[in-house]
């Protein structure tokens, strides 16, 4: 893989020798969970599994994290191609394998809070690019929607560059926003950070999940995806805004854009 495929947004990247050396700057208030991923890194990195790259070694200090991970020789991100039925259908399975994880010291992990989560970057923006108050006022009114549904170990930022792959062999990096979470915010994050607007590609995943051979979602859960897809269309929002603000960098502007598009015009998914 080259080395400039590694880019990050909330870490600082590089490489050396065979290793990629993440690190991260602790703020004070932070909204990453950075002792949560080092915990996570530490269960992951003991467990026999292949489903996500494994830390070399991790280093929490009080002020930053510090993980150091081998270069997957050869392998692509789901952004350096066109996505197409193969992908998908791995992908799905790549879903599955994570969420099929099991340990015991798994249950200690942090729990996503959904209410908590989009409160952060609502509250904290100053200077909205857009007034989102229906669209936040509408989520909270139905936000029981996913309470008390069963928990998994949940990757929660399916974004392209975060599923890479060699031929068949699929695998999943970067901890920094996994805890324990529905099943549905994974299936959400797939559609709405990679397969965004193919709504062929969407109906292809879609059909995947509720085929009688894995049985992954069901046709009555329906409409607890749909509430989470249009969660994240506003969680994402709100944090491009937060982030332009914070960073000042304009890649932040032109996700807000795309993002805030699709909160206003994504329709929901029927079958």
């Amino acid at each position: 893989m080259e080395k400039n495929t590694y880019i990050g947004l909330t870490n600082k990247i590089k490489v050396k020798n065979d290793l990629i050396i993440k690190n991260y700057k602790i703020k004070k208030n932070d909204y990453l969970d950075k002792k949560n991923e080092f915990e996570v890194l530490n269960v992951l990195k003991s467990i026999d599994q292949n489903v996500i790259i494994k830390a070399e070694k991790m280093v929490l200090k009080k002020t930053k994290l510090i993980s150091y991970f081998k270069i997957l020789e050869g392998y692509l991100n789901l952004s350096n191609v066109e996505i197409e039925d193969f992908h998908v259908r791995k992908v799905t399975e790549l879903i599955n394998s994570f969420h099929k994880i099991k340990d015991e010291r798994i249950n200690s992990l942090k729990q996503f809070n959904y209410k908590s989560t989009l409160d952060y970057f609502y509250k904290k923006i100053k200077k909205p690019f857009f007034n989102l108050d229906k669209y936040y006022k509408n989520i909270v009114l139905k936000i029981d929607t996913v309470k008390g549904l069963k928990k998994v170990l949940s990757h929660n930022d399916l974004v392209p560059g975060n599923i890479m792959f060699k031929d068949d062999d699929f695998i999943l990096i970067d901890y920094d926003f996994i805890t324990l979470n529905d099943k549905f915010f994974d299936y959400a994050s797939f559609i709405t950070e990679t397969l965004n607007d193919n709504e062929e590609n969407i109906k292809i995943f879609i059909n995947q999940l509720i085929k009688k051979r894995m049985i992954l979602l069901d046709k009555s859960e329906l409409d607890k995806l749909n509430f989470v897809i249009k969660y994240q269309d506003l969680l994402w929002t709100l944090w491009a805004n937060y982030m332009y603000e914070n960073k000042g960098d304009e890649i932040y502007k032109e996700i807000y854009s795309n993002k805030f598009d699709r909160l206003k015009n994504r329709k929901p998914i029927t079958f």
